[in-house]
């Protein structure tokens, strides 16, 4: 405004009355924290008549479990939990950063991140678990029965819903039992069907032959293969005429 006058812009009055500084607080976004542990794979050898018939097997594996002892806290006694000194129990610490910028004088930033010293928790373990280490959990191996359907292929997977790694506050991880399929000596699959291989003589192959195949499940099946339309006669033992 004119000489004399006194200025009503906001910015005016604000820069006035805090002599030339600007003061802001910002908290950016922290990244959106896991509610569920990660599933694990475990892979399963099964034969073809496995997967023909249908089976039940024992898939065993390990898995990390939330310690029994501590259950979870990774301390030895409830006590060892205080208040984190670097945060106060917070969780979070406090930055400031400054920067001048003409007309409006200096930016004051405040950030507020996660405590690297809790972990955002708001407090600290004295004295860890003896029995996980201030891990929270153990490793454990466990064996689960699992239903193989009929007709299930290689790479076929069977969820076992939340018989996965475990950790506090987390729901626990799913383990998914991947199939993988042996070889077979005489047979393999193709999708839906099951082919044979079986050794034949040049003879059988152009007269037809007649042999009896055991299948998958001990089946006897008899397969018949015609001549091959329009064989010449064999010649006789001797040799041609």
């Amino acid at each position: 405004g004119r000489r004399g006058e006194t200025s009503s812009e906001p910015m005016d009055l604000w820069l006035r009355y805090s002599g030339g500084d600007l003061h802001f607080r910002f908290a950016p976004p922290e990244p959106p924290k896991p509610t569920k542990a990660p599933d694990m794979v475990v892979t399963v050898d099964v034969g073809l008549l496995d997967l023909y018939q249908g089976v039940q097997v024992n898939v065993t594996y390990t898995r990390q479990e939330v310690c029994q002892h501590c259950h979870g806290t990774g301390a030895e006694h409830k006590h060892d939990i205080v208040p984190c000194p670097h945060c106060h129990g917070s969780g979070f610490r406090c930055t400031t950063a400054s920067q001048h910028a003409e007309p409006l004088g200096t930016f004051w930033q405040r950030l507020n991140t996660t405590c690297s010293a809790c972990d955002g928790r708001g407090t600290v373990v004295n004295s860890s678990c003896p029995f996980c280490g201030g891990h929270k959990v153990v490793l454990s191996t466990v064996t689960k029965q699992v239903e193989i359907p009929a007709g299930a292929g290689d790479q076929f997977t069977i969820p076992l819903n939340m018989e996965g790694d475990q950790y506090p506050g987390l729901t626990a991880g799913n383990v998914l039992v991947m199939l993988r399929v042996n070889n077979h000596p005489s047979f393999s699959r193709d999708k839906n069907d099951l082919h044979y291989t079986a050794n034949i003589t040049l003879f059988e192959a152009l007269l037809g032959f007649e042999m009896n195949v055991t299948h998958l499940d001990n089946r006897s099946v008899l397969i018949r293969h015609d001549a091959v339309w329009g064989t010449p006669p064999l010649p006789p033992p001797d040799g041609p005429p």
